[in-house]
């Protein structure tokens, strides 16, 4: 077991997803919490999370599903108290091995200009990009695509690891004290734009975000919705609350990004 080591994952209907994540990083004997926080999840769904989590782990509720940023931040207050020192966010459909684990965790308490870290990923057996660049009023003009809207080009590579704009929440460790420092998530986001927005406040206190390159792949098994109108409208909402907040962006500027992103089809969510 590792000192100060704690993971916490969020679960929202996908209990049994969940529940095997959460065992198979409780039998590496790595972490001292693995924090479960359920999003208020439909009743069944919470019936069965309670039934099929190990009982090693911590389970907690949320009374309102105010997002993912919400649920996470719920986790990770929760081991404000309990000495951690680096904090593993992980969805369930990632997959991080015992040397990866380790590797991050060393990683980052010899680095203290790093924030946020995590392995190279593989999906379906291709190396795939977990890390990106900030993304700007111009790459939110050119590119539509969640996934594949930031590509990163200005990788800085050192001895080890590179250092990038920013890199995927569903599978990264952070430094507990550096992410308190920020507040943790930032709540205002409902869906999307958790990992640049956070990565935009480390910025701002002179921390970075980085790849190990000599720590083992993490695995995606994605099996989750693919983008509907629903999911990118609230993409775009928070794209949009994203410039506005990190990148100054006026109204003006806003309204040419929808002029690229705005289907008058999609659903719209109220503001917030």
């Amino acid at each position: 077991m590792l000192k100060g080591l704690d993971a916490v994952i969020l679960n929202y209907n996908d209990s049994i997803r969940v529940s095997l994540a959460s065992k198979k990083l409780l039998d590496l004997d790595l972490f001292e919490n693995i924090v479960v926080v359920d999003n208020n999840s439909k009743p069944e769904q919470y019936k069965i999370l309670k039934n099929t989590l190990d009982k090693a782990c911590i389970l907690l509720q949320s009374k309102n599903n105010n997002g993912y940023a919400s649920g996470i931040n719920n986790g990770l207050r929760y081991l404000e108290d309990k000495g951690c020192r680096v904090v593993l966010t992980l969805n369930p459909d990632m997959e991080i091995t015992r040397k990866g684990i380790i590797d991050c965790y060393s990683f980052l308490l010899k680095h203290s200009d790093i924030a946020a870290c995590s392995t190279q990923m593989k999906a379906k057996g291709k190396t795939v990009s977990n890390y990106y660049d900030l993304p700007s009023l111009k790459t939110s003009m050119l590119n539509w695509i969640y996934s594949t809207i930031n590509p990163c080009f200005s990788k800085k590579q050192y001895d080890g690891y590179f250092t990038a704009g920013y890199i995927r929440e569903s599978a990264a460790f952070y430094n507990y004290g550096h992410f308190k420092e920020i507040g943790f998530y930032d709540e205002t986001f409902f869906l999307y734009e958790e990992g640049p927005s956070s990565a935009q406040a480390f910025k701002r206190l002179g921390y970075k975000e980085a790849i190990v390159t000599d720590g083992e792949y993490s695995v995606h098994n994605h099996i989750g919705k693919t983008m509907n109108r629903y999911l990118f409208s609230l993409f775009r909402e928070s794209r949009f609350h994203y410039l506005k907040k990190y990148c100054g962006c006026n109204k003006f500027q806003i309204f040419l990004v929808n002029l690229v992103l705005a289907n008058i089809f999609m659903p719209r969510r109220k503001n917030r």
